[in-house]
């Protein structure tokens, strides 16, 4: 680079952004190795800067840094499988796989399914491999996304959900693509009602709780006449209202009747209403959701149950908007082993002025601790893609 200067590429070339004021810290290691504006390496990834004059004068003569890309950034951007021809970056798969159950589930609804159980095993199959790819992005996307109707959205993260859970028991990949595809169906008994109820703010009419009731039984019915032969599948879809104590519906079962992937299903429903917004209210930030959940009373829950899907997701799941003790603002985007300290991308600075790009920060340093919770921002600086780490 030695006939142009990085300050001049750094528009042009996205390997290179100059960092700002704010960006490295006086007494912390440097999260990358950092260069001039001539492509001298100055510092070294891990450099501690000891002084305020030291960074002021980095700054000053100009500080530039690579963008780094893992293995999976790196596959990520190609943009697809050169053989399946499908989105690398789970964000865009879920595009995909939104659309495909979008039609799915509207052809079941009207009657026109009669292979609804090959369908629906090969989307689950998809949902599976989702979650196997990047489970971290695919739980940011389950909190963040708000590109889809609520009915779509709510049958896929609902599923991707019980997945997590299912991989946790050790559940072999037969069980959790019928337990999937049991989650992306469950509702398909009153897929008109629940369109309808996403924007009513008016309590329920008494002919609405009728059909709330008793959407299970019909949604069994709906899938057995559209070619679901699955007696564990149709099961599942049938207990996913049902109570430990036996006060659930349609059967009021109770104990042992009742089947573990049904109660994962109910656990990842419940909590993924509470997280998703309608047009008449706002979501519940996640630690708010999981501690409802626990607290769940009267029965209504597998306590065993969701004390795993609380450890799987971690008090602070990705999605999470939080603050940190430094002063900044960012998303939470990969667990780690402490629940209580996720690795955090800050998009804003303590000054409140958004950073150029995301800034990765470990939050088990007291530093960068998590101090608090936000309520998402209707609007991002970054795409949910580039806050992964995907292009």
């Amino acid at each position: 680079m030695a006939a142009q200067s990085i300050g001049s590429l750094a528009g042009e070339d996205e390997r290179y952004i100059k960092v700002r004021q704010g960006e490295v810290r006086v007494g912390e290691p440097l999260p990358w190795d950092v260069f001039d504006p001539n492509d001298n390496l100055l510092l070294s990834e891990g450099t501690v800067v000891s002084t305020e004059k030291q960074l002021e004068r980095l700054l000053a003569e100009g500080l530039y840094r690579r963008l780094r890309r893992t293995n999976r950034e790196s596959v990520a951007s190609a943009g697809r499988d050169p053989i399946t021809g499908n989105a690398t970056n789970p964000f865009g798969r879920v595009s995909e796989l939104m659309q495909r159950l979008h039609g799915f589930l509207n052809r079941l609804a009207s009657g026109e399914v009669d292979d609804a159980e090959v369908r629906g095993l090969r989307l689950a199959g998809a949902l599976r491999n989702l979650v196997e790819r990047d489970a971290d992005a695919t739980l940011g996307a389950s909190h963040l996304d708000r590109d889809y109707h609520y009915v779509y959205s709510h049958a896929l993260y609902s599923a991707l959900l019980t997945d997590l859970v299912g991989r946790r028991l050790g559940l072999d990949e037969e069980r959790r693509d019928t337990m999937l595809a049991a989650a992306i169906t469950a509702n398909i008994g009153m897929h008109r009602l629940q369109q309808e109820l996403v924007s009513q703010s008016a309590p329920l009419t008494q002919e609405q709780r009728k059909a709330i009731q008793g959407h299970p039984l019909v949604s069994t019915e709906i899938l057995r006449r559209s070619g679901v032969t699955s007696d564990p599948w149709l099961e599942i879809v049938l207990q996913h209202h049902e109570r430990l104590d036996g006060e659930g519906y349609p059967r009021g079962i109770a104990g042992d009747d009742f089947l573990v992937e049904a109660r994962i299903v109910a656990i990842a429903d419940r909590y993924h209403a509470m997280v998703s917004g309608r047009e008449y209210r706002q979501g519940l930030v996640p630690r708010s959701a999981l501690k409802k959940l626990f607290m769940e009373d009267g029965g209504a829950i597998d306590n065993e149950l969701a004390q795993i899907f609380i450890k799987e997701l971690g008090f602070f799941p990705p999605g999470s908007f939080v603050t940190l003790a430094s002063g900044e603002c960012g998303l939470v985007v990969r667990r780690t082993g402490d629940v209580s300290a996720p690795e955090v991308a800050v998009i804003r600075g303590a000054d409140g002025q958004p950073y150029m790009e995301p800034l990765l920060r470990p939050t088990n340093t007291e530093r960068h601790a998590i101090k608090g919770l936000q309520s998402t921002p209707t609007k991002l600086p970054f795409h949910l893609g580039h806050i992964w780490g995907y292009d």
